[in-house]
């Protein structure tokens, strides 16, 4: 009997850690290729190329064109998916990417911005001292 609920635990654990929750969005966005951009003479082509396709393009009425590359992931410890336990082992971590780049009427890069955040929370920290 006790066997069989040790076996039975171990499974529950084995698959918890199989599928721990994790979701991203978009494509990370490397800031070694961020260093490359230069204004004045990065094109759209160019950035296409070391970012892959934009998350969003918007042309604007003054001639400029606003390109937006965002990449997001979550990620959640397995052991916040094991009852009980998951209170105080269990926690989660994110991050964020995101660049601007606005492109000038000549089709080369005006001006652009980058930004990275992110965050991480253990669910447990303050309970056990």
């Amino acid at each position: 009997m006790k066997q069989n609920l040790f076996f039975s635990i171990l499974l529950a654990v084995s698959i918890t850690a199989g599928i721990s929750g994790c979701s991203s969005s978009g494509k990370k966005i490397e800031q070694s290729n961020v260093s490359q951009i230069i204004k004045g003479q990065t094109t759209e082509a160019d950035l296409v190329r070391m970012f892959g396709p934009p998350s969003n393009r918007m042309a604007n009425s003054n001639g400029t064109v606003m390109l937006m590359w965002s990449y997001f992931s979550h990620d959640m410890n397995a052991a916040s998916f094991i009852p009980y336990a998951g209170m105080v082992l269990g926690g989660s971590k994110s991050e964020s990417q995101n660049l601007h780049v606005t492109l000038g009427p000549n089709g080369k890069v005006q001006d652009y911005s980058s930004s990275t955040g992110g965050s991480e929370s253990n669910l447990g920290h303050g309970l056990i001292r």
